[in-house]
């Protein structure tokens, strides 16, 4: 949803990618990249809302800890993101893909 959000937004860089080239691109990184759509479950969403509670998260951060309770929930203990602003979540490194510290 996140990376959905952000290619198919009007002001993305270059231009935005309209939907049937976002899902083109998912499908390729699922299909022949050996990626997979990880889904909240419930365990996530009770995690997101006690972090949230825990770390005084508001507003449009809450994103950053759905997408990072998730994470976790499937046993990730790093996720790759540009956003400078990803809220911390403890037990989940945050590694910048493009070297910008």
């Amino acid at each position: 949803m996140e990376f959905w959000s952000v290619v198919t937004h009007p002001a993305a860089t270059g231009r935005p990618s309209d939907p049937s080239e976002a899902r083109a691109f998912l499908d390729s990184l699922i299909d022949t990249g050996g990626a997979r759509l990880l889904t909240p479950t419930a365990a996530a969403v009770e995690r997101m809302l006690q972090l949230a509670q825990d770390l005084g998260i508001a507003g449009a951060r809450i994103f950053d800890l759905a997408i990072a309770a998730t994470a976790l929930d499937h046993g990730a203990s790093e996720l790759w993101t540009h956003d400078r602003g990803f809220a911390r979540v403890p037990g989940l490194r945050i590694v910048d893909p493009l070297g910008v510290s």
